[in-house]
């Protein structure tokens, strides 16, 4: 499996393919890569040593997942890996984001952040939340919604960064 985002990644893209790739792990025996080039300002996300640039992304997965940002903003090297992977899917919350090339597609466009809908997938699967998936996907969800300042900032929002902090994570610092 390879999970990845767009060039320009972000906490929320970041966030959210590392928390997955723990919950891969954590749900089934898979090899997961999480593919991407992070700022140095993200320097001290939970297993942001795991990544891998685009250089060293395999020509071959049987799964990929574009996190937070449709096939088009990827680097060229993930894009070929893309567009030879077995299936194809998407966890995105961008308006702009269509569902067509991908086997699967979980898109809500209403959801503040990719993190977010992570989260609701790890619900689905009945996984607990240990602290450093809850700081990946706090972090995320923290800078996609401005600090809870911008519009797409949701009650729902607040429950789930509710539940991150009971995880025991170091909100102040993050």
């Amino acid at each position: 499996v390879l999970l990845t985002g767009p060039q320009d990644a972000d906490g929320d893209s970041l966030g959210a393919s590392l928390a997955l790739a723990r919950a891969l792990r954590i749900q089934w025996s898979v090899d997961v890569d999480v593919a991407g080039v992070a700022s140095p300002a993200y320097s001290w996300l939970p297993d942001i040593e795991l990544l891998i640039s685009d250089e060293k992304v395999e020509p071959v997965y049987g799964l990929v997942v574009v996190m937070d940002g449709d096939r088009h903003r990827l680097a060229p090297a993930v894009s070929r890996a893309f567009q030879d992977a077995e299936h194809k899917a998407i966890v995105d919350h961008h308006r702009t984001t269509e569902s067509e090339g991908y086997d699967l597609a979980l898109i809500d466009a209403q959801s503040p952040a990719t993190c977010q809908m992570v989260l609701e997938i790890m619900d689905a699967w009945a996984l607990s939340l240990d602290e450093p998936t809850a700081t990946l996907l706090y972090a995320g969800i923290l800078f996609d919604t401005g600090g809870f300042r911008y519009s797409n900032t949701r009650p729902d929002t607040h429950t789930a960064a509710s539940r991150l902090l009971a995880a025991g994570i170091p909100h102040a610092d993050i």
